[in-house]
């Protein structure tokens, strides 16, 4: 119930207000799993609700999944661990498939479609996965985050999904230093410079 009360609020304030409150804190490459083409996923964060985005686009719609702080600290230690299970499969050579040990979390998520708004019915489960495969004596190395579709609470016929994701090698890295502390604190430093600019405009 708390939940679906967070998701309500959330979609009136963006009904009402717009995203006046929520800004860009890094942009993070990755590639569509289905299809291995890039893309992009944007990490962003609310002043006002205190609450952090996974934000992904196409060309019709844009859908934000809600992460709490706690459910922020599993996503980074997921992501460290594939960093630390990708060192051990590199030095031993080694294949595996394996979910990471804290492999899953529940999101809410709120999608704009041509112009109309929908919230998720019930959580989205965001599941992690480990891949490592070698080819001609290269081991490549790549974190996968499985998602699943869910109806939207506003229409059963609009579904809201997360697509799959894989980040390759350097992408797993980039991705935990884009929603590190340190990243956070330097976009809200910018933030603020740039509210305190605006403010002066009176």
């Amino acid at each position: 119930m708390k939940k679906l009360f967070l998701v309500v609020s959330l979609l009136s304030s963006f009904l009402a207000f717009g995203f006046t409150d929520e800004y860009i804190i890094s942009t993070i490459d990755c590639y569509d799993a289905k299809y291995f083409l890039e893309e992009q996923i944007y990490f962003k964060y609310d002043d006002e609700e205190n609450l952090y985005y996974l934000q992904k686009k196409d060309y019709f719609s844009s859908a934000w999944y809600v992460l709490t702080p706690e459910n922020l600290e599993i996503l980074r230690a997921n992501i460290k661990k594939a960093l630390d299970w990708g060192k051990i499969a590199k030095e031993n050579k080694t294949s595996i498939s394996k979910e990471l040990p804290d492999s899953q979390i529940k999101v809410s998520a709120i999608k704009e479609y041509h112009n109309e708004w929908y919230s998720s019915s019930r959580d989205i489960t965001l599941t992690f996965n480990f891949l490592s495969v070698v080819e001609h004596s290269a081991v490549i190395c790549s974190l996968v985050i499985y998602g699943n579709q869910v109806p939207s609470l506003q229409n059963q016929y609009i579904d809201i999904e997360f697509e799959d994701v894989i980040f390759t090698n350097d992408l797993i890295e980039y991705f935990y230093d884009s929603i590190s502390p340190e990243t956070i604190e330097a976009a809200q430093k910018q933030h603020e410079k740039q509210k305190e600019a605006e403010a002066l405009f009176t």
